[in-house]
């Protein structure tokens, strides 16, 4: 019988490429962000959000090492 082979380390290599490719595509919508706000009026507004969301996780992380 086949065995699950997925482990641990697997699975924190799998975290890890899911995370730089979010990172990726953040770092690709904020390059082309006005071309794109043309198209997704919106956009505007979620890149805003989400650019504040990461200012306040950073500035909470800051704090519990301050702590």
């Amino acid at each position: 019988k086949g065995k699950s082979k997925f482990t641990f380390f697997k699975f924190i290599s799998y975290f890890i490429v899911f995370l730089v490719s979010i990172i990726a595509v953040i770092i690709i919508i904020d390059t082309f962000k006005t071309p794109l706000y043309s198209i997704f009026p919106s956009l505007e507004i979620l890149l805003f959000n989400l650019f504040e969301t990461l200012k306040d996780i950073e500035l909470f992380i800051k704090d519990l090492i301050k702590s």
